[in-house]
């Protein structure tokens, strides 16, 4: 079986801007092709999903967001038929987490809930695992 890396962007909904700078900093060093997509709310998200025509690789959330957290925006993209089917897979990410996060996180039917890690070296671990992994991943 010949596997197709997907090249699709990766959507990173996250608010703190040097986080996702850092986040750059550890994609560009990964040296993947997909692009990265910051928002910054899930408003963002869910009107560029409406928008665009093709599925994002991944989709990353942060849980900590102001006015719509990670949850409310991955109970709204279930809820709604347009976004439904553009969320897979849907990964939360967070500086910590309770373990009422983490199943909550599972009871949204999310694909993973993965700690931000507090160094680039970890950062850059934990973005190569979810990567490799969902490159490999057979999906419908």
């Amino acid at each position: 079986m010949k596997i197709i890396m997907n090249l699709h962007p990766i959507y990173i909904i996250d608010d703190d801007t040097d986080d996702n700078e850092i986040v750059q900093e550890v994609w560009n060093k990964i040296g993947l092709e997909n692009k990265i997509v910051f928002f910054k709310s899930g408003d963002e998200l869910i009107k560029k999903l409406n928008e665009d025509v093709h599925n994002p690789f991944l989709i990353i959330c942060d849980i900590n967001l102001p006015k719509m957290d990670g949850f409310e925006i991955r109970e709204k993209l279930l809820r709604d038929p347009e976004t439904r089917y553009k969320t897979v897979p849907f990964i939360f990410w967070s500086n910590s987490a309770s373990d009422k996060q983490i199943k909550k996180a599972y009871d949204l039917a999310a694909h993973g809930m993965f700690i931000k890690g507090s160094t680039m070296e970890e950062l850059q671990k934990t973005f190569t695992r979810i990567v490799e992994y969902w490159q490999v991943s057979l999906k419908p």
